[in-house]
């Protein structure tokens, strides 16, 4: 089957966003939502090849101010509440009555949100590089990966003006708003493409779009609000509620942008969750997470 989807819309109008919303595969198949990443990401169609499109009904959006969803980097009415109020909106819309659940890196975070808000709509989870989203992760990931990949860090540090001690997300996303954006989502991008692949693909400066940029600002909108979970970790109570739902997360072993110690506390507190850690980072592009993550995908659809 191709890229192109079965059916889009968008969902109706709700806080001054329309939310794109897309099916793929067999609209008579199993269904399955994915959860895309970011905050500010979009869906990508490279994660097709991941599913059976001949024997799942695929269902996906573009989150609130990402894709092709309308207005394009809008941030009021956006939040991680809204996020969940769309998925069960888009659920509605479409008649699912159950569906087996996945995403990745952030998506994983709001699949486990999803879960436990509506337990009884999900039959299966299955998810790839999870993000915990506690200060301290977002600490690991905005400035303690400096010990890593120093020289990208250094590159970013050098843009910050002298004497500004703030947590660095509260910095960036001030000055992604204040001008300069380019340079700044150029060594963004640079750090993030080290950080999240082992063999990282080098970033252009003329990949540094409009569009890029935005992605960035709806990053860091999220980081400085803790990414609307209050507190924090919220994210983690509550989870008796998931604990029949079959559970399966891939998480790479060397995963630099949310290191495995963050999958092992959502293990911690879900002991029935299927953690399996591979020789990998935290892209699901490459080989051995790419591998993981479809045979995770093709065993929840018999769950």
């Amino acid at each position: 089957m191709g890229t192109e989807p079965a059916a889009k819309g968008y969902l109706p109008p709700e806080d001054g966003h329309e939310v794109a919303w897309y099916v793929y595969g067999n609209p008579e198949g199993l269904p399955v939502l994915f959860l895309h990443g970011g905050p500010g990401s979009g869906f990508n169609t490279d994660y097709l090849p991941f599913f059976p499109l001949e024997r799942v009904c695929l269902v996906t959006f573009d989150q609130r101010g990402c894709g092709q969803s309308r207005p394009h980097g809008g941030t009021a009415g956006n939040n991680t509440q809204a996020l969940l109020r769309d998925i069960e909106r888009l659920r509605g819309l479409l008649k699912v009555e159950k569906w087996t659940v996945t995403g990745h890196s952030w998506g994983a975070t709001l699949a486990v949100l999803y879960a436990k808000a509506f337990p009884q709509h999900c039959r299966s989870l299955a998810l790839a590089s999870f993000f915990g989203a506690l200060p301290e992760d977002q600490i690991w990931t905005f400035e303690g990966i400096r010990q890593f990949y120093p020289a990208e860090q250094a590159a970013l540090e050098a843009l910050r003006p002298k004497g500004d001690s703030r947590r660095l997300d509260f910095w960036v996303y001030e000055a992604l708003g204040a001008g300069e954006a380019e340079e700044l989502a150029f060594r963004l991008s640079s750090l993030s493409s080290a950080s999240c692949r082992m063999n990282p693909n080098p970033v252009r400066r003329e990949d540094i779009t409009p569009e890029r940029i935005r992605k960035w600002q709806m990053l860091f909108y999220y980081a400085v609000n803790d990414f609307f979970l209050s507190p924090p970790e919220s994210l983690y109570d509550g989870l008796e509620k998931i604990r029949k739902i079959p559970f399966c997360l891939v998480h790479g072993q060397f995963d630099m942008d949310c290191p495995p110690a963050q999958a092992f506390r959502l293990k911690k507190c879900l002991p029935h969750m299927d953690l399996r850690l591979v020789a990998g980072n935290h892209s699901v592009a490459e080989p051995e997470m790419e591998t993981a993550f479809r045979e995770i995908i093709a065993e929840s659809l018999s769950k």
